[in-house]
């Protein structure tokens, strides 16, 4: 999962550029927030488990010279991740190189057990 955790669901701490934790791709950690706790309770139920990074340019998804992507968006559309959770608008760019979904989202989250 691609993530930036500035974004309205999904929440983190940064880690210090001097930590031997951080990486280009792993400038936060401590994950918290709705969507990240969704993904939890899906994985429980799947039995299977994620790994967060967040793109090292730190761009939501803007387009770079030669038409590719940035970001959030290029970390989806390249395979660096399977998905990206953030709130991010609808461009026709974005919509050309990747499926942006929109779900109804429930009013609060039941725990799975």
């Amino acid at each position: 999962m691609s993530t930036l955790p500035y974004a309205g669901n999904v929440r983190g701490s940064r880690v210090p550029a001097n930590s031997t934790e951080w990486a280009p791709d792993k400038q936060f950690s401590d994950f918290w927030g709705y969507e990240y706790y969704m993904l939890e309770a899906v994985c429980e139920v799947l039995r299977c488990k994620f790994v967060v990074r967040n793109p090292p340019d730190q761009m939501w998804g803007s387009i770079k010279a030669g038409l590719t992507f940035a970001g959030l968006i290029g970390d989806a559309a390249y395979g660096m991740a399977d998905f990206a959770f953030s709130d991010l608008f609808l461009t026709y760019e974005r919509h050309r190189v990747i499926t942006l979904r929109i779900r109804t989202l429930p009013v609060a989250l039941y725990p799975l057990k």
